[in-house]
């Protein structure tokens, strides 16, 4: 069954993108020109390594825009569920580089050639001048780094998220290694799952997104993640395969729950590389009541004052006997109501909030995933229909990844029909 996604905004989609005759330009409204992310394959770290303290990465990237002035973001910080973690102590960046083409060339840090990472924090390399990134064109990032109270990586426990035969290495020890900074193409990899995950900022007229979410969004399901031609994960797929932007997601995570934890890098990230908020905190909330749930996605939204906000909403939730193999045999979950009546109240694109912070939050528009998916007991397309196609999610929770799949085709039928 195909999907249709709706993006319902209030001010001819405010500022997400403007069009001219040649389609997609990304424009409207939004600030000139400035530094933002521009790949789509960002992401947290979730594992940190105490035995291991030296490693070289060299990690993939896709432009999503045209990049002039490309930096390296180095994190010394992982995600200990919904909290940031430093890794223990100061980390140093013995090299780190651009690998363009086939061409290697060395970033420095505040102009000399290494650079220290505070703990529980990042560090930005100065720009590369005079190199431009076409939009779309592969690339690569790459550094040597010791940290001496252990590594910090990403890993999925639901596979493989390092792309080895797209370029992807990751090495590591507990002893120093042969710096692979200024030397070109891939090198031997420790393991063929895991990553060190570098942030790419650059300077780009093109909006850039910071996606906030739950598993759904950090990709659990979706064993395509760093193979497609979107370099995303998850639901991000839907517009990260046109936008530059940054991956938060984090499993089982909420909108209170982000706005208790500890998260001064990830607001500053948002704040300073960010053009829109995406608030993809939906499923693991249903236990509240809709007020509660109202006012935790305000307080939310508040914490990003200069970023415009769209909220997504939920997806079909509930059990299946089969694994998700027929429509008939799955049940909405006893949240039901509750989902229907949160995901009805995103689509208004609330002006204003619920709560003590209502005056202070507002929306530009919904990002209607539940759309692309919904269909009723039938098997007929719905709105509030709370089932997924037959094939789509083995689980009810998680989509698989011809579920994520059938997200991403979904927005690519969203801006050609926007375009037209």
């Amino acid at each position: 069954m195909a999907g249709e996604i709706e993006l319902l905004a209030k001010r001819s989609l405010v500022g997400l993108v403007g069009y001219d005759a040649a389609g997609l330009v990304g424009r409207m409204d939004i600030a000139a020109r400035s530094t933002r992310f521009v790949t789509a394959g960002d992401g947290l770290m979730n594992v940190n390594s105490a035995g291991n303290k030296f490693l070289n990465f060299r990690r993939r990237r896709v432009a999503k825009t045209r990049i002039t002035n490309p930096r390296i973001i180095i994190p010394n910080f992982y995600m200990s569920g919904s909290n940031e973690v430093g890794t223990g102590s100061a980390a140093t960046v013995n090299g780190a580089s651009f690998e363009i083409k086939g061409v290697v060339t060395a970033v420095t840090f505040s102009g000399a050639a290494t650079g220290t990472v505070p703990n529980l924090s990042f560090l930005v390399s100065d720009p590369l001048p005079n190199t431009v990134i076409e939009k779309g064109e592969v690339f690569f990032a790459k550094g040597y780094l010791n940290f001496p109270s252990g590594m910090a990586y990403r890993s999925d426990a639901a596979g493989s998220i390092q792309n080895a035969l797209g370029g992807d290495c990751f090495e590591y020890s507990a002893n120093a290694l042969t710096d692979r900074t200024l030397t070109s193409g891939p090198f031997t990899s420790s393991d063929a799952s895991n990553v060190f995950e570098p942030i790419i900022v650059g300077d780009s007229d093109d909006p850039a997104l910071f996606w906030l979410g739950d598993s759904t969004f950090s990709g659990v399901g979706d064993t395509l993640a760093q193979y497609d031609d979107t370099n995303c994960a998850g639901f991000t797929k839907t517009l990260g395969q046109f936008f530059g932007g940054f991956n938060a997601g984090v499993g089982s995570a909420t909108a209170a729950g982000f706005t208790a934890a500890v998260r001064t890098n990830r607001t500053i990230l948002a704040n300073t590389y960010a053009t829109h908020l995406i608030q993809g905190h939906t499923l693991n909330m249903l236990g509240n009541t809709l007020v509660s749930m109202q006012t935790d996605l305000t307080n939310e939204r508040i914490l990003f004052p200069n970023l415009r906000a769209l909220m997504t909403t939920a997806p079909p939730n509930g059990a299946t006997t089969d694994a998700g193999a027929t429509v008939a045999n799955q049940t909405p979950g006893a949240n039901e109501s509750k989902r229907t009546a949160l995901n009805d109240w995103k689509r208004l694109c609330p002006a204003v909030g619920i709560g003590a912070n209502a005056a202070q939050a507002d929306w530009s528009g919904c990002i209607d995933i539940a759309s692309v998916f919904e269909v009723n007991a039938a098997g007929v397309k719905t709105r509030n229909g709370g089932r997924y196609p037959a094939g789509m999610s083995a689980d009810m929770l998680h989509p698989t990844s011809a579920g994520y799949q059938m997200a991403r085709d979904a927005g690519a039928m969203l801006r050609a029909a926007l375009a037209a």
